[in-house]
């Protein structure tokens, strides 16, 4: 996918109000960033704006030359949660609670003077308009929370420490499904370690779900780093493990032929 629009109706002669503009192009770029990427070891993309016009604004992003691939495939996971979205409440595959926060947003840009509907769009021609019903299952993703005392276990694919917020983002075991994990100052030492050693982690703590019963966020307590899967054995992992002893004098694998004759 090449790039993600937004469409912004209204009649020229009114105007639109220029925070509808601004706000709407953030919150392109937020959602981009917001879902999951393919590759979640690399930096966020660079964004350009790769259209522009007035009258009923349009405008659209795209990544920057060179970063052509992680871009297209987060606009991909973009535009199949917003198809998922406009046929049922729920966190899209591939999103997270933020992405779904920032894409509701997107839905309210019709608050703003001369803004009479909103759409996403694609440089081929396809909308998803951003009416009342998807509006409503995205507020439905995020209500309806419950909390309870529960455990997950995962790899870490993404920390943030950036003074105003603390979390990671890990890959569950075994949904392989992305989860948000809110820590305090005293576990972030720990978090580090397990994602330079590239260890899977179990953590216990407040987990948030949404009325449709999926995991939005955990509010970490405790951390533990868990050890590193064993590999599977080799057959020449097994070479010299029978003493002569064992083997009449000859070595395991001389052994094993005379085994089967």
């Amino acid at each position: 996918m090449e790039q993600l629009g937004l469409h912004l109706a209204g009649p020229p002669t009114a105007g639109i109000a220029p925070r509808a503009v601004a706000d709407g192009l953030t919150g392109l770029v937020k959602l981009a960033n917001a879902v999951e990427g393919e590759d979640e070891d690399r930096p966020l993309p660079d964004w350009v704006i790769s259209d522009l016009s007035i009258g009923s604004v349009n405008y659209s992003v795209k990544p920057a030359v060179g970063q052509e691939d992680a871009g297209s495939h987060r606009l991909r996971v973009v535009w199949q949660g917003a198809q998922q979205l406009r046929t049922s409440a729920g966190i899209p595959t591939g999103w997270t609670e933020q992405a779904v926060q920032v894409f509701l947003d997107l839905t309210k840009l019709t608050r703003f003077r001369g803004v009479k509907g909103t759409a996403l769009t694609t440089g081929k021609n396809e909308t998803i308009v951003l009416d009342d019903a998807i509006q409503e299952h995205a507020v439905r993703s995020l209500q309806g929370v419950s909390e309870s005392l529960a455990t997950v276990r995962g790899t870490i694919v993404r920390y943030i420490n950036d003074g105003g917020r603390r979390e990671v983002g890990i890959r569950e075991v075994p949904s392989r499904r992305s989860l948000r994990i809110l820590f305090p100052p005293d576990l972030d030492h720990d978090f580090k370690a397990a994602l330079l050693d590239d260890l899977p982690i179990s953590v216990r703590g407040v987990l948030k779900r949404n009325s449709e019963g999926q995991k939005l966020a955990l509010m970490a307590e405790q951390l533990t780093v868990l050890p590193a899967p064993r590999q599977p054995s080799r057959a020449r992992d097994m070479l010299g493990v029978l003493g002569k002893d064992w083997t009449g004098d000859l070595d395991s694998v001389e052994w094993a032929r005379s085994q089967r004759g």
